[in-house]
């Protein structure tokens, strides 16, 4: 398993060129979002966290609308348009 600090400036690439089984070993729940926050990558400890067991009901739905509308507020929604809006992705 690899070891990736928090804080660590590319966490997210790092976390993006994991496989399947790798995100599974991490010891956080892991989601990869699109610029857009559609989900392509859920891993096993969010799972359990979130107690959404079949990662295919969430994977292609929108984060912020269809599984986590909470999230869709300044503080976080904000945060990850403002980080979509520096990236040329």
């Amino acid at each position: 398993m690899e070891i990736i600090p928090f804080g660590k400036s590319d966490i997210s690439n790092v976390v993006s060129r994991m496989d399947k089984g790798a995100l599974d070993q991490l010891p956080f729940g892991a989601v990869l979002l699109d610029r857009r926050g559609t989900i392509l990558k859920y891993n096993r400890m969010e799972q359990q966290i979130s107690g959404r067991t079949d990662p295919n009901r969430v994977i292609g739905k929108n984060w912020f609308r269809d599984v986590a509308p909470c999230t869709r507020s300044r503080e976080f929604f904000g945060k990850f348009l403002e980080g979509v809006s520096k990236r040329k992705m």
